[in-house]
């Protein structure tokens, strides 16, 4: 045993069921940096388990690099692809890991994630996030969406 550990004592550890599907652990005398490394670990076995989808790339028809900004439409093309970067979705099993989405946006208005038009098996979990707007009439816009597990 560490020399620390004889003054704080031995590690202990205590689960409580809540629930039928919760347990509370509570971690008493750990030596220095265990801690994280025990964080690090649960962090990992969350993330694992927790399946969910997300927005990995656009393409934007027109649009050379990430800095660019589409003339009629209000925001960047930078914040745009951070507002698509909110976006969550839940796959069915049956769906790929991999999917990619065309989408075409044409006419003066605000777009939100409830405009997005999505294949069978993936369900968006916020629809009330703004992706841009579009102020002239003229301006289309045409892009390919990468979503993954």
């Amino acid at each position: 045993m560490l020399d620390i550990q004889n003054f704080i004592g031995a590690p202990k550890i205590m689960a409580t069921e809540i629930d039928a599907s919760t347990t509370k652990f509570d971690l008493k005398n750990l030596p220095r940096g265990f801690g994280h490394t025990l964080g690090n670990a649960m962090r990992r076995i969350i993330l694992a388990y927790n399946l969910g989808g997300a927005i990995t790339g656009i393409k934007i028809k027109g649009v050379p690099h990430e800095y660019y900004v589409i003339d009629g439409v209000k925001e960047n093309v930078v914040s745009m692809l951070l507002n698509f970067k909110k976006l969550r979705f839940t796959f069915d099993e049956k769906v790929d890991t991999l999917q990619w989405v065309s989408q075409r946006f044409k006419g003066i208005g605000v777009y939100t994630a409830s405009s997005l038009k999505l294949p069978a098996g993936i369900t968006l979990l916020n629809t009330d996030e703004v992706l841009f707007e579009i102020t002239d009439a003229s301006v289309e816009i045409n892009m390919d969406i990468r979503i993954e597990k």
